[in-house]
């Protein structure tokens, strides 16, 4: 079976995309794909996943995108090559303010707290800038992504570093932070139940209203036929409302056959 980007490690990304800078223009797609049993998509978004998150240095981003355009430039022209340079120039130059989504801050989050190294070890192993895992340690932490006692073994690690009282003060702001997220939570929480609750009482109030509403119309409606007989606006109204039964007009009008 074919893999997927997310089976492949941050190292593994790391060496395709290193391996393909450095490569002949002949080394192409094919033999990554082969060898790392992927996809072109998933080998293209190797790449991609490499330059913009800084796993490889500028200048391996810079001969990842001259490569991909020369490439480019031999199966669809000159076209190609611009469009190529152009999406890897974007994706360079959102390199300096990149970040982890929410469930990327969380999965290394839990991944750096259960390890048994450094911050700066860490991140060196898993090729992952120090500002990018700052931000997505603070965010995880502050927005109640990680659990309590993940948040104690960063906090035991940061201790170890940089010493009691400085990561106390840090980590302090960190944990008032996350107290005010996760009461906001759950009065956010609160609110969608009782918008819920309120909401099927007045679904519930309508559907009785109007099935009294109904009720009083089909009375209406067979107190009008026993009165004056059947009128022809009346029929439909009959229909709608499920009064089928047979009505004799005769004695709606008060005749017999003998008359």
């Amino acid at each position: 079976m074919v893999r997927k980007i997310e089976s492949l490690t941050r190292q593994q990304i790391f060496t395709i995309a290193s391996s393909y800078s450095r490569s002949p223009d002949e080394v192409s797609a094919e033999h990554y794909c082969k060898f790392y049993d992927i996809s072109e998509a998933v080998f293209y978004r190797c790449l991609e996943k490499a330059v913009q998150e800084s796993m490889v240095s500028e200048e391996v981003a810079c001969l990842i995108a001259s490569k991909a355009a020369r490439n480019g430039e031999r199966h669809g022209g000159e076209g190609a090559r611009i469009n190529s340079l152009r999406h890897y120039q974007a994706l360079i130059d959102s390199r300096p303010t990149f970040c982890f989504n929410k469930r990327d801050q969380k999965r290394y989050a839990e991944m750096y707290a259960k390890s048994e190294y450094g911050f700066k070890e860490f991140c060196r192993r898993n090729y992952i800038p120090f500002r990018v895992l700052q931000t997505a340690l603070v965010n995880a932490i502050q927005s109640c992504q990680i659990d309590d006692e993940c948040v104690e073994r960063i906090y035991q690690k940061s201790k170890a570093s940089h010493g009691d009282e400085s990561s106390g003060r840090f980590f302090d702001g960190l944990k008032e932070a996350r107290r005010l997220t996760a009461e906001a939570k759950k009065t956010h929480a609160r609110d969608l139940r009782r918008a819920r609750a309120a909401r099927k009482k007045a679904e519930k109030a309508k559907a009785e209203n109007d099935a009294k509403l109904a009720e009083e119309q089909k009375r209406y409606i067979q107190q009008t036929l026993e009165d004056y007989g059947i009128p022809d606006e009346l029929d439909e109204q009959r229909a709608s409302l499920g009064i089928t039964e047979d009505f004799d007009e005769s004695e709606a009008l008060g005749t017999t056959e003998d008359e």
